[in-house]
């Protein structure tokens, strides 16, 4: 009896052992969790040749290298740890009953400090014409003290809109050497209204991405309706100087009162022909915008013939010297769109009757541009006082003296 005792107290002990001793695949630094941590020890081993095949080929094909740190991403995406079959004995564990997955790669995180005071920020959405879609362009930014971040677990609460899964994520290539989006980016629903991107940003060089405000990419979607709705951080980390230590990223919210991005279509100058302006005259030139509501109206003026008429950053012409001048307006939203209208500079008329003809309608306007008569024939002008006068016909303009 007490044989059988003892030999159950050492098969128990057995088990136990065994079962203390259960890991996890990509669990390089056998802490009982996998996350950005063992991303970095995987790839400094890949970096300094020092890789185990047995150990860090985690997707079986032979060798050890990039795509073994995809397949690690991927893991930890899903936010589910894989026992390794060679120690699961099919008890025990994360209470999975001995199948592939169990436990949250989640609750890793649980007591991880602040990533050095970086916090999430996304700008206004704009617009991709090259591919028709709406974006937010997105990254981090520093109070305080300034960290030094070689990866991101992106965890995104965002309005219920429409992302491409797996390409809702684009990275600039200005964020530092080797930084790339590792892993799928998965989109999961986390409330009738919202939905739950999560995607990992990785330097296999370790490499940092610094500065007190670092951009990293853009956030992909379409949307053609008038939408509220805020992008807001939530559970994501960071490996700060390619330590082990994984942090927690402040994640405030980023309000937007409208998701919906309307592109310019077209554009036109208010303006017909060649229009006929007195030297030393101003005139300010108004665009039409198709659609009128468009979201950005940003747009840039220019002169092929400045000697002639010049233009300000407003549309106001200001006429020089006699000649003819083409006045250009572009779209500055990345649409490329643009618009032209020619001015045709004249001399001032020295005699007043000799810029009207018979049976000819004209508006008659005080040297500083007050309308003083509307539509006024030849004998109205006439007994005009003497002095300074500008005197328009549709769209020719003649500064005149009476």
């Amino acid at each position: 009896m007490n044989k059988l005792i003892t030999f159950l107290c050492l098969f128990v002990a057995g088990i136990g052992s065994l079962y203390a001793t259960t890991r996890y695949k990509g669990d390089f630094n056998n802490d009982g969790k996998v996350n950005l941590a063992d991303m970095a020890v995987l790839a400094k081993a890949i970096n300094e040749g020092k890789t185990d095949q047995s150990l860090h080929d985690l997707n079986a094909s032979g060798s050890v290298d990039d795509a073994d740190l995809h397949w690690l991403a991927d893991l930890i995406i899903s936010e589910k740890l894989i026992e390794d079959v060679g120690i699961n004995i099919g008890i025990g564990g994360w209470d999975d009953g001995g199948e592939d997955f169990g436990g949250s790669v989640g609750v890793a995180y649980s007591r991880a400090r602040s990533a050095s005071g970086f916090t999430f920020f996304a700008e206004s959405p704009r617009y991709d014409y090259s591919n028709n879609v709406t974006y937010v362009d997105f990254g981090l930014k520093s109070g305080a003290e300034t960290g030094n971040i070689c990866a991101v677990y992106f965890k995104l609460h965002v309005p219920d809109i429409d992302f491409v899964d797996g390409d809702f994520v684009e990275l600039y290539e200005s964020v530092g050497a080797g930084h790339t989006i590792y892993g799928k980016p998965v989109i999961k629903s986390y409330s009738p209204h919202e939905k739950e991107l999560r995607f990992i940003v990785f330097s296999p060089s370790l490499d940092a991405i610094t500065g007190d405000s670092a951009p990293i990419g853009r956030l992909k979607y379409t949307l053609f309706d008038s939408k509220a709705g805020r992008f807001e951080i939530t559970e994501s980390h960071a490996l700060v100087d390619g330590n082990d230590n994984v942090c927690e990223i402040d994640g405030s919210g980023n309000d937007f009162s409208d998701l919906c991005y309307r592109p310019v279509k077209s554009i036109s100058i208010e303006q017909d022909g060649i229009e006929e302006i007195a030297v030393g005259e101003q005139k300010a030139l108004r665009v039409l915008f198709n659609p009128e509501n468009a979201t950005d109206k940003s747009v840039e003026w220019s002169s092929d013939n400045a000697d002639v008429a010049s233009v300000d950053n407003s549309g106001v012409v200001t006429v020089n010297n006699k000649g003819l001048a083409t006045i250009t307006v572009r779209t500055l939203d990345g649409s490329k769109l643009e618009a032209s209208c020619n001015i045709q500079g004249v001399a001032i008329i020295t005699g007043i009757m000799d810029a009207i003809s018979d049976g000819m309608l004209v508006d008659i306007f005080s040297a500083n541009g007050i309308l003083l008569h509307k539509a006024v024939d030849k004998e109205s002008v006439n007994s005009l006082p003497a002095g300074l006068y500008i005197l328009r016909s549709g769209a020719k303009s003649h500064k005149v003296v009476k």
